[in-house]
């Protein structure tokens, strides 16, 4: 087991394989609370809730500043342990210990961070589209697109002439 690792001070590593658990049930809880807000983003988004969207920002910046210290962390004690804080080392050395619970606490802390993801893209998605929408209907208020159409009074579609205004007062 802990044996196919190399020239690691057991001792050290002990203590590491405590405190790696303790970092990764604190970034699950930090994960958890990150997902909830991208839930909330993307009902916010999809409401068209600007004030929501102001209220959650700065709760987002500093789940995300806790998620990267929690992480520094780990990476800086799992380093010091001789270990590696890269995926790959960090999987070894779950695997190595035979804690069940440690390498179920990880496998879910990627899960999760996965979900976040993909969130956050979907959310990044609906932004993007949002803006574009935005932008279409503000060059058609200005009269910059030429291949856009309106509708006339009779339901018919018609181009808009770039030269023609908008509206009469």
């Amino acid at each position: 087991m802990l044996e196919d690792i190399g020239n690691i001070d057991w001792r050290v590593t002990m203590t590491a394989t405590s405190a790696l658990s303790d970092s990764i049930n604190n970034a699950i809880s930090l994960v958890n609370r990150l997902q909830e807000l991208l839930d909330n983003e993307q009902q916010a988004l999809g409401d068209n809730n600007a004030e929501a969207m102001q209220e959650l920002l700065p709760i987002k910046l500093s789940l995300l500043s806790e998620l990267e210290l929690n992480a520094s962390e780990r990476h800086q004690m799992l380093d010091k342990a001789g270990i590696g804080s890269d995926y790959a080392a960090v999987q070894e050395y779950i695997q190595s210990t035979g804690d069940e619970k440690l390498l179920e606490a990880w496998n879910t802390l990627i899960d999760k961070l996965k979900g976040c993801q993909s969130s956050n893209t979907v959310n990044g998605k609906i932004i993007h589209r949002s803006r574009q929408q935005i932008d279409t209907l503000l060059n058609l208020l200005r009269g910059q697109s030429e291949n856009q159409k309106l509708y006339t009074q009779s339901g018919s579609s018609t181009s808009v002439n770039p030269n023609q205004p908008f509206a009469k007062a």
